[in-house]
């Protein structure tokens, strides 16, 4: 999303990924989709930064051993 909030839910996104403007991951509103309903590559998340995405999620479902990564 565009709506960045600065919350330890978010991981920060932009042009290195992909996107063409400043965006967010907001793991506080996950939503489970189908595959086949992808169209459109936007962009991706490097492994290095899997960690950020970890730490965000577990702010997001409250899981202590997550929030220290």
């Amino acid at each position: 999303t565009s709506t960045i909030r600065h919350i330890p839910q978010e991981v920060t996104l932009g042009k290195p990924e992909g996107l063409r403007d400043q965006s967010v991951v907001n793991f506080d509103s996950i939503h489970v989709i189908p595959k086949t309903s992808l169209n459109e590559y936007v962009g991706a998340i490097p492994a290095r930064r899997y960690s950020e995405c970890k730490r965000a999620r577990g702010y997001a479902l409250d899981w202590p051993e997550l929030k220290v990564l």
